[in-house]
């Protein structure tokens, strides 16, 4: 065997390993359909998720921390392995659907409330 498979072989293992660990994070992903009525970011995100309007948050994560960014809520889930909510969205400032990890959302004071 020469030296070039025996590299390949060995860093094989390490993406088996994420590869697995991905699928296995998506599916055990579940919806969240309701919230508590204290906790106001989840409640927003759902009631403009369920009616299809768009919603201006500050996102405090990715490649451009405290960004303010137009979404459009899709869907949120909970990862168990992270033991956090995500929430899946059209990003209409990026033109992309992205996923936010709502630990790092923030409504504006001035946020529309139902």
């Amino acid at each position: 065997m020469n030296h070039a498979m025996r590299n390949n072989q060995a860093s094989r293992p390490q993406e088996i390993d994420g590869m697995f660990l991905r699928q296995w994070e998506n599916a055990y992903a579940r919806p969240v359909y309701t919230a508590s009525p204290k906790d106001t970011l989840t409640t927003q995100l759902l009631l403009h998720l369920y009616r299809s309007l768009p919603l201006t948050i500050t996102y405090h994560g990715g490649s451009t921390p405290g960004e303010t960014r137009t979404i459009l809520p899709l869907e949120i889930i909970r990862k168990p392995l992270y033991h956090t909510n995500y929430l899946i969205a059209h990003c209409q400032t990026r033109q992309e659907t992205r996923t936010f990890n709502l630990d790092k959302i923030e409504l504006p004071h001035h946020s529309d409330t139902f």
